[in-house]
């Protein structure tokens, strides 16, 4: 299971979680925000004592204003891995933010903190106790209340990491400030992709690596006659998660190949092979009959004697191969 904060198309503050079979994602509700603010643990009687929370203060207030702002309280939440929509931020402010000015004083801020602080503790006594074990039995948890949706492994159609490939669908999304944070996850039946946009580019990677083993050992395992039929076709596992050169030439994408192969800052090598049949790019457009992205590979000086798991190279595989010779020789004589 992995879980973390993410906001769900940009705007909410959700957690995912991954299960075996399925994912969800859950609200993060407010008052969560609030105890991180104050690096308290909820329900936590432990309080900063004056100074401890004046340093607090100082180290959020980064321009030693002796106010805090809305964008410095955004900061704060970004050092803390936690990206934050503007509704949230806002309502963050409004709670601390008593004379709505704009900015936090000292004297707000540890206000907000006191009013977080748990009541005294009542004292325990065997049916007190008895009780509340009682009651988390009997009553509904906060679960049920923060559960957005959830969702079967099986529903997935397809995961795109954004900053590798997108569809039109999720332009908007790869070519914002925040392309390389963002996934976006494709479900049966449903016209709209979720998009999730994490705080780091290794989180989003972290989720689409937990994506990728999830569904693609599923489908392994799986006797099911749909995923049998997925699975007669090369390069199937690059189809359902797309996130690598691989992908790229799996599904014929030129534009975003040629982007990969050509940056100065390339994420994936020209050779770089699979895990699953070591399979280079080369080894993919030569097995799919993709001529235009062997063509590109192959100006991109991409190998065409490396060999895959079964001890076949490029050469070996599809009906293109005299053209894929051809271009080779043709370069390398260039």
């Amino acid at each position: 299971m992995k879980r973390g904060p993410i906001l769900l198309d940009g705007i909410d503050e959700r957690e995912l979680l991954l299960f075996t079979h399925g994912f969800l994602l859950s609200r993060i509700e407010f008052d969560a925000l609030m105890h991180l603010l104050f690096a308290m643990k909820k329900g936590d009687p432990e309080q900063f004592t004056s100074a401890q929370l004046k340093k607090r203060f100082n180290d959020i207030d980064s321009d030693h204003s002796g106010e805090i702002d809305r964008c410095e309280l955004r900061e704060i939440f970004t050092g803390l891995g936690v990206p934050i929509g503007e509704s949230a931020l806002s309502e963050v402010m409004h709670r601390i933010d008593s004379d709505n000015d704009g900015t936090i004083t000292f004297e707000e801020f540890e206000s907000a903190m006191h009013e977080l602080a748990p009541a005294p503790k009542e004292e325990k006594t065997l049916f007190g106790s008895l009780g509340k074990r009682l009651m988390k039995v009997l009553t509904p948890s906060d679960a049920k209340r923060k559960l957005e949706c959830a969702y079967l492994l099986t529903d997935i159609e397809k995961v795109e990491c954004l900053d590798v490939c997108h569809s039109a669908k999720t332009q908007m999304f790869a070519e914002s400030s925040f392309g390389n944070l963002s996934f976006a996850i494709f479900l049966k039946g449903q016209d709209q992709p979720l998009v999730v946009i994490c705080s780091k580019p290794e989180h989003k990677n972290a989720w689409i690596n937990a994506f990728k083993v999830c569904i693609i050992n599923g489908i392994q395992n799986s006797a099911d006659k749909s995923a049998l039929r997925i699975r007669s076709n090369i390069g199937w596992q690059h189809h359902l998660v797309r996130a690598s050169i691989f992908s790229l030439v799996a599904i014929n994408n030129l534009d975003g190949l040629h982007k990969q192969i050509t940056s100065p800052s390339l994420q994936y090598h020209v050779d770089e092979q699979d895990e699953y049949h070591k399979f280079t790019a080369l080894h993919y457009a030569a097995a799919l009959g993709r001529l235009d992205c062997a063509v590109l590979l192959l100006q991109a000086k991409a190998k065409v004697n490396l060999k895959c798991k079964d001890q076949k190279t490029p050469l070996d595989y599809g009906e293109y191969i005299i053209v894929l010779l051809t271009y080779h020789f043709s370069f390398s004589a260039t």
